[in-house]
């Protein structure tokens, strides 16, 4: 967490943390947030969740169950109004499921402005949801924290100046399932990420490394 606060507050966010959540409490956290004033002046949100769960649920402290379909709709348009038009990202690390993917080997051979005439917008676009990990799977972590997590804070400060943020959750995703493989661990590790966002988001637009 303190290494994804410090990266964010270096890629100029303004950084908000919460922990030790209930059910109830995570809900109304995110509800507020995404309905906030403040995104007025914003041009993107990122939300992270750091916690247990299980497919399509995230665990509070009190051990009580909030789906992620219902905390993904607090960003529709209609309900973060502040946010509509904007590229909103949700990150979750956390377990989707009790299976564990052991792998299998295979032969290589066969292998935001506004615009003074807004246009109407899908209620529900402009939405980037990354996973640790695959659905009904596991997310591993160690003493040092999560794999995940850990490689999509070096991928964002190695790639973030170049790639967009689809580049960089592909790099991602590959160097995390890589590094199982080639540890030899017993227990692998597939993220992936979907998108309903129709343009490439950089945190650093090309255009900014022009002479």
């Amino acid at each position: 967490q303190d290494g994804l606060s410090l990266l964010f507050y270096e890629l100029g966010f303004d950084v908000l943390t919460r922990q030790d959540l209930t059910q109830e409490m995570m809900g109304e956290a995110v509800k507020k947030f995404a309905a906030s004033e403040e995104h007025q002046r914003s041009e993107s949100a990122f939300v992270f969740f750091l916690c247990h769960g299980d497919s399509g649920l995230l665990q509070g402290i009190d051990g009580k169950f909030v789906n992620t379909s219902d905390i993904e709709s607090l960003f529709d348009a209609d309900r973060a109004s502040h946010l509509a038009g904007k590229p909103k990202v949700i990150v979750y690390q956390s377990c989707r499921g009790g299976s564990s993917d052991v792998g299998m080997f295979c032969d290589s051979s066969r292998a935001g402005k506004r615009e003074k005439n807004p246009k109407k917008i899908p209620t529900s676009g402009d939405l980037i949801v990354a996973y640790s990990t695959a659905d009904s799977h596991v997310s591993k972590r160690t003493m040092d924290g999560t794999h995940y997590i850990q490689q999509l804070i070096q991928t964002t400060r190695e790639c973030a100046h170049k790639l967009d943020l689809s580049g960089i959750l592909n790099q991602t995703r590959q160097a995390v399932w890589k590094d199982c493989a080639n540890e030899n661990k017993q227990h692998l590790q597939a993220p992936e990420f979907h998108s309903r966002h129709d343009k490439r988001f950089f945190f650093f637009p090309p255009d900014a490394f022009l002479p």
